[in-house]
């Protein structure tokens, strides 16, 4: 049996690459976007279904998924792509910025996840994947890699130099 990966954030970058390589080697793909019109390089490949998500609406994640079960009948794996960048530095950023940071990055894979779970069981197994960047691993200041500069924030200092 074919299997089925659901894949947040597919409109662009290692998103839609990991949906392209997915579909390649013939596994079925549900390739979930905020905006389905940009995927339309996907959308004609014949195992991949492209549809709406987005992380901050639990009716669209819920009808993401069962759109995928409805065309594939299954979901074997699921990769979360998903995440939203907090460019300037912390101390400068507002609630609200914070606020959908922590939206996005953690509940919304957290609802993505709950809503995927009970196919991954209904399979015996799945598989589970969390893309993340180097800015997960240095989200808070740590020893002598940063340094605080005026007006920035902490900044990454080469550790060669």
């Amino acid at each position: 049996m074919t299997k089925t990966v659901l894949i947040t954030i597919t409109s662009s970058g290692f998103g839609k690459t990991t949906a392209k390589l997915f579909a390649f080697y013939g596994w079925n793909v549900i390739a979930a976007m905020h905006s389905p019109e940009r995927g339309e390089e996907l959308t004609g490949l014949g195992n991949v279904l492209v549809t709406r998500l987005d992380l901050q609406d639990p009716y669209a994640i819920q009808n993401a998924v069962t759109a995928g079960i409805e065309r594939f009948g299954r979901i074997d794996a699921f990769v979360n792509n998903a995440g939203h960048d907090l460019i300037e530095p912390f101390e400068l950023a507002t609630k609200e910025q914070i606020n959908k940071q922590h939206e996005v990055n953690v509940s919304g894979l957290m609802d993505v996840t709950n809503a995927v779970l009970p196919y991954l069981g209904n399979n015996g197994s799945g598989t589970i994947i969390n893309v993340s960047s180097f800015g997960g691993i240095v989200a808070l200041p740590y020893g002598s890699l940063y340094k605080r500069m005026p007006g920035k924030g902490w900044t990454y200092i080469n550790a060669k130099t």
